[in-house]
């Protein structure tokens, strides 16, 4: 197994960071586009954190938006810890 420099860590734990920016998909897209070719590492690591948001993204879409219309936007109570669940994940 090759090590990693200090410096793909650093980046790696940025495409992952990129999460709380903008979901975890465009930012960490975009570095993923940059170090594919320079570093095996920092690609893997964005490519998880793209997964993550557009698992993410999919959760949402699928339990929050039905949970808002069937409830006329009281669902919000309802789909709230999830929420903090997420951002909690997030930070984990």
């Amino acid at each position: 197994m090759a090590t990693t420099t200090q410096e793909e860590r650093t980046l790696a734990a940025l495409g992952h960071g990129l999460t709380f920016v903008d979901g975890g998909i465009v930012l960490p897209f975009l570095l993923y586009l940059l170090y594919k070719d320079k570093s095996q590492f920092i690609a893997f690591h964005c490519l998880q954190s793209i997964y993550f948001g557009l698992l993410a993204a999919a959760v949402l879409l699928v339990f929050g938006l039905p949970i808002y219309v069937l409830t006329c936007g009281l669902g919000v109570i309802v789909f709230l810890p999830f929420a903090v669940a997420y951002v909690v994940w997030e930070i984990i």
